[in-house]
């Protein structure tokens, strides 16, 4: 009798999964490669400078009550990354893995969302070249694999248009589902300003009316967003000073403009297509398609992008950068939401020319979806092409650039003296995390005596590195003086300036990082003039 009544629900699962196996196995195939090219390798490199900033900071904060009041003292820090990474740290505790997974995985889910999106609105043949575009593009892979808010803004988008696009009001479940995570995506991202309205407007095209209750839930979300992205975050030091920071990538003049279009909008780092196509599709192709296929799908596409360039002209958002990396996720489905259209439209028109000069030739008349097949494949051939040089970097891009964070770390924990000075540049934050770990041995980080910070590397003068590490060394006694640089300064500029201060040699050298030892001289008048 058991068996009778399991035999129900059991054929039920097997009419599922005989119907939609395939989507069942793209899906999970998309999933395994977004994963394969951005799990944490072993040995994993020390959390870098942002990564750092952002754990150093959740370390710090203890409860969600003490992150509001943590914010309005200056941190940015969001409620998401906060909750998510104590979540991991629950179950993984403190390590580089239990930060990195969770973008990784965020970005696997995006993945599927991405071919569940577009095969929505195309077919299962560009859902899954979406998703794979996505899971293999180099600049995806290297900015998911990071502890960054970027990957859960994606996931956050994607989840909410799927909804959307499926959304029918049928259910009270259906319903609190969809409005959950409308409020959580006020909150948890800052890209709902720009994502939230274009799914009103979708939401109101494709069911000519919205509810009360719809309008209420944004008025809702608005005040949510106003009051912890502006009135909080807005005004923290680490926002200004990322406004600072993304200056040239802000299009509020001419020259912006033009060093835009001389970088290449950043496009092609992700998506391996000419970014010329890209900008045509998202903004002008794929909306006039959706228009005139009437499916409703432009206001998703081009709204955020419209919005995100109305906000970088009035000063107040960087654009085509990392930091909307969601509107590449957008992109990619534009591009491939016009090629389907485009190639069935020639199919359809090749066809009928076909039909026209062979109606009596029976033999040689051919499947509009075969000529549909042969567009696809010439277009994605010509757009290959024109980009053969990104795949060296897709094969290259599953491997983490070597860090040497804990290299110079074991270095000075045995070498390290009394009477010697770390000084410490953009790298403050990566030693933080270490001494908050309890990773270094010699606690030279916790005695402000044995370590400075030079905030001014001068990035490139030598003049105003040597001045800055002049100034901050004043007064100070030391046998020798040991400095971690974490960006790529020339190398033979550093030399050149630390020679000033004694004898210098590079201790360890690895792409971008360098630890450089100075013996100190008797020599105490520095000259700075190079």
């Amino acid at each position: 009798m058991a068996s009778e009544t399991q035999t129900p629900n059991h054929s039920k699962i097997l009419e599922y999964l005989n119907k939609y196996y395939l989507n069942i196995l793209s899906g999970l195939l998309i999933f395994c490669i977004t994963l394969y090219f951005r799990w944490p390798t072993k040995p994993s490199p020390a959390l870098w400078l942002d990564e750092a900033w952002r754990v150093v900071n959740i370390l710090k904060v203890q409860s969600i009550n003490d992150l509001i009041p943590y914010m309005v003292k200056g941190y940015q820090l969001l409620a998401s990354e906060w909750i998510l990474a104590k979540i991991s740290i629950f179950f993984l505790g403190v390590s580089e893995l239990s930060f990195r997974i969770i973008p990784c995985m965020l970005s696997g889910f995006t993945a599927i969302f991405i071919f569940i999106f577009s095969y929505r609105f195309t077919n299962i043949w560009f859902g899954i070249l979406a998703g794979l575009l996505y899971a293999i593009g180099p600049g995806f892979v290297t900015l998911t694999r990071e502890f960054k808010p970027y990957a859960l803004d994606g996931f956050l988008m994607l989840s909410a248009y799927i909804l959307a696009s499926y959304y029918q009001r049928k259910t009270r479940l259906t319903d609190i589902f969809f409005i959950c995570l409308l409020i959580i995506y006020s909150v948890f991202s800052w890209t709902a300003i720009v994502i939230l309205p274009g799914i009103f407007l979708y939401l109101l095209i494709d069911n000519k009316r919205i509810d009360l209750k719809i309008f209420v839930i944004y008025l809702l979300c608005g005040s949510l967003y106003y009051y912890y992205f502006v009135s909080v975050s807005v005004g923290s030091s680490s926002a200004n000073d990322l406004l600072r920071f993304w200056g040239p990538f802000i299009i509020n003049s001419w020259a912006s403009v033009n060093f835009q279009f001389n970088n290449g909008f950043d496009y092609e780092k992700y998506i391996i297509i000419p970014w010329y196509f890209s900008i045509i599709s998202i903004l002008f192709l794929a909306p006039i398609i959706s228009l005139l296929k009437k499916d409703n799908l432009w206001p998703l596409l081009t709204i955020p992008l419209t919005l995100n360039i109305i906000l970088s002209v009035l000063g107040k958002q960087a654009i085509f950068t990392r930091l909307t990396y969601y509107l590449y996720i957008l992109t990619i489905i534009a591009i491939i939401y016009c090629i389907d259209n485009m190639c069935a439209l020639l199919a359809n028109r090749s066809t009928k020319l076909w039909l026209r000069g062979f109606a009596n030739k029976p033999w040689l008349l051919i499947d509009t979806a075969l000529i549909k097949n042969f567009y696809i494949a010439i277009c994605l051939t010509f757009l290959i092409i024109l980009n053969i040089d990104k795949f060296n970097s897709i094969l290259n891009s599953r491997n983490y650039p070597v860090d040497q964070g804990y290299a110079a770390l074991e270095i000075l924990n045995k070498e390290f003296q009394d009477g010697d000075i770390l000084t410490l540049d953009t790298a403050l934050s990566t030693w933080t995390y270490f001494a908050l770990t309890n990773q270094v041995k010699n606690r030279f980080l916790s005695d402000k005596s044995k370590t400075i910070y030079t905030p001014d590397t001068g990035r490139g003068d030598p003049t105003t590195l040597c001045n800055s590490m002049k100034k901050n060394l004043a007064g100070r006694n030391y046998k020798r003086l040991w400095f971690f640089a974490a960006h790529n300064w020339p190398r033979e500029y550093l030399i050149a300036v630390f020679n000033r201060f004694g004898k210098a040699k590079i201790v360890l050298n690895i792409n971008s990082q360098a630890l450089i030892m100075i013996a100190q001289t008797k020599n105490k008048n520095i000259d700075c003039n190079f």
